[in-house]
């Protein structure tokens, strides 16, 4: 460099920031099993696929 350049470095600031998981209480779970029976009628529908085999083809 020549006699008239002078190098400065350039700093920046960069925020950190974490999180921690700390518990702060509990909660109580109940659970219940219901059963039911319901009739439902819905019209079904259905694919039929037809596979041809090309029995000409050398391997």
């Amino acid at each position: 460099m020549g006699e008239d350049e002078v190098v400065v470095a350039v700093h920046e600031e960069r925020p950190v920031i974490a999180k921690d998981v700390v518990a702060t209480e509990q909660v109580g779970i109940q659970r219940e099993s219901v059963t039911e029976q319901r009739e439902v009628t819905t019209d079904v529908s259905r694919e039929e696929v037809d596979v041809v085999e090309d029995t000409d083809r050398r391997s």
